[in-house]
């Protein structure tokens, strides 16, 4: 018997005040972010949902660029703590927009070992530059609806380095790589890097929200 499809309806979010990508709030963008979610969600067994009777899940859409924490020179931090608290609070911002917590707090295991000193510098490294973001949470939409505290189902994030190419170019590439992920949580950050586009390291990020 084939499974009923998990039926949905999607919202987007008003952008983070860390994000810079001007299109971000253009309908075009908007459509096209859309039509490659829709995609690449019924591939996984998801289906648009007709109207809010018939909808099970509300997908709320983050999607932005994340702005790197400024870096000033010791001189600089002598005479201000202002700088030291921005970065501070720009760097648990960008962790949160981009799935790292979980990674962050994992690394306790690796104490003492090069390959936790290698994980930690790349999550680092990720932190330290400006990167396309796409988040994607999922509630119930019953509730949602109702007014109520509606139960988060489940979140990915995906995200890779901008450089030049702004997030509108990237957004089929992105969706693609974390479609095999949407609709569970694997717990952990995995990281790909995909050669045939060319676009960097690209991350997904699935938390466990139950």
């Amino acid at each position: 018997m084939k499974k009923k499809p998990i039926t949905y309806a999607i919202s987007f979010a008003k952008a983070a005040q860390l994000t810079s990508d001007a299109q971000i709030n253009n309908a075009v963008f908007a459509t096209a972010l859309a039509r490659a979610l829709t995609e690449n969600l019924n591939l996984q067994g998801f289906e648009l949902a007709t109207d809010s009777a018939t909808a099970d899940q509300l997908l709320v859409v983050h999607a932005g660029t994340t702005q790197p924490p400024h870096r000033f020179s010791s001189h600089d931090e002598m005479f201000s703590v202002m700088p030291s608290l921005e970065d501070g609070l720009t760097w648990i911002q960008n962790t949160e927009l981009l799935g790292y917590a979980r990674a962050y707090n994992d690394l306790s295991q690796f104490a003492g070992m090069s390959l936790g000193q290698t994980m930690r510098q790349d999550l680092n490294d990720d932190l330290d530059s400006s990167r396309n973001y796409i988040v994607i949470t999922a509630y119930d939409f019953g509730a949602a609806q109702s007014g109520q505290r509606a139960p988060v189902l489940w979140r990915t994030h995906v995200s890779v380095e901008a450089g030049i190419v702004p997030l509108s170019d990237q957004v089929d590439t992105l969706l693609a790589t974390a479609s095999g992920f949407l609709g569970r949580n694997s717990k952990r950050l995995i990281r790909r890097f995909n050669s045939e586009v060319q676009i960097g390291t690209a991350t997904v990020v699935e938390e466990d929200v139950r």
